[in-house]
């Protein structure tokens, strides 16, 4: 889709109801952290390194921890269909917990502060 305007991006993740994160090669998972901001249940693989850092904690975490397989996967997005008391409980949970960790840590003020601060230690 190429570079999308921040409006364009968030009604894409108020479209959808999961965003999936399964690449290693994805850094810290901005995709899953933005849809968790939006609203959208965000999919953490159990292989990736963002589990730990940001997700093992989350509302979800020990669900995570279990995706180690696309049939786990399939399975856990399955169940949560399947339930949609739960489902609407975990967005909830999901946006509760973005909204505590994620928006003070990464809005433009915290993240202009670390640049300042980084540059004056150095």
């Amino acid at each position: 889709m190429g570079l999308l305007s921040d409006e364009a991006l968030n009604d894409l993740y108020n479209s959808v109801d999961y965003v999936m994160m399964l690449s290693k090669n994805e850094g810290i998972g901005l995709p899953a952290i933005e849809a968790a901001c939006a609203g959208a249940i965000p999919v953490v693989a159990a292989h990736l390194a963002t589990l730990q850092e940001f997700w093992v904690e989350s509302p979800l975490g020990m669900h995570y921890q279990l995706l180690n397989s696309a049939d786990k996967i399939a399975s856990f997005i399955v169940a949560i269909e399947s339930n949609p008391t739960w489902k609407a409980q975990i967005k909830q949970d999901v946006l509760a917990y973005a909204h505590q960790f994620f928006v003070p840590k990464f809005s433009r003020e915290a993240v202009a502060r670390r640049v300042i601060e980084t540059y004056q230690s150095i």
